[in-house]
C-alpha cells in the first residue's frame, strides 16, 4: 500500500484464475486533487455548471454523471458512460478518473485507450493515469483476518471438545 500509486502495475497484481490467484482490485486512472475542484472546473468547460456556480454536496449527483458523460463523448464514446470517478485507497489521492481495473480492462475498448487518455491529458493538465488500489483492500483485510480467527477458534473449540482431551 504504501508504494501506490504505481506507474505500472506490478504482474503480481493481476489475476489468475486458474491458479486461483486473485489480488486486491486496482484502478488504472486520472488523480483528482480533491471531490470537487477539477470536476467543477470541467463542468464549467462542458457548460453544465454556469460561470457563477460550484459544486456542492448539494448538486454533485445530478452534476458529476453529466460530466462523466460530456468527458466520455469528447473521447469519442457514443453512450459516454465509459469514465466514472471512484474513491480509491491511497494516502495523497482520494478520487480516480477510472479507466479500468486490473479485473476488467473492458472498461474502455484498448483500442481505444491511447485517444482517451490523451483526451483526457486535455481536461486534467500535467497528469497521466497511474494504478491506485479499491478502497475495499481495507474491509476486505479485516474480512480475511476475522476469517482467519473465527476458523482458529473454531479448530480449538473441536479440540477442546474430543474426548482424549478431557482425560
Amino acid at each position: 500500500m504504501d508504494n501506490q500509486p504505481f506507474e505500472e502495475l506490478p504482474w503480481q497484481y493481476f489475476p489468475k484464475p486458474v491458479i486461483d490467484h486473485r489480488p486486491p482490485i486496482s484502478f488504472h486512472g486520472f488523480p483528482l486533487k480533491s471531490e470537487v475542484s477539477e470536476i467543477e472546473r470541467i463542468a464549467h468547460i462542458a457548460s453544465i455548471l454556469k460561470p457563477e456556480e460550484s459544486l456542492t454536496g448539494h448538486n454533485v449527483m445530478s452534476i458529476l454523471p453529466q460530466t462523466m458523460k460530456y468527458l466520455g463523448k469528447e473521447c469519442g464514446h457514443s453512450r459516454g458512460d465509459s469514465l466514472s470517478v471512484d474513491e480509491c485507497y491511497c494516502r495523497t489521492v482520494r478520487f480516480v478518473l477510472k479507466l479500468k481495473t486490473n479485473y476488467n480492462h473492458g472498461l474502455i475498448p484498448p483500442e481505444n485507450l491511447e485517444h482517451v487518455i490523451d483526451t483526457l491529458k486535455e481536461y486534467l493538465p500535467g497528469k497521466a493515469p497511474q494504478w491506485f488500489l479499491d478502497p475495499d483492500i481495507v474491509y476486505m483485510e479485516r474480512q480475511r483476518l476475522r476469517s482467519q480467527v473465527c476458523c482458529a477458534v473454531s479448530h480449538l473449540w473441536r479440540y477442546l471438545a474430543e474426548p482424549s482431551c478431557i482425560s
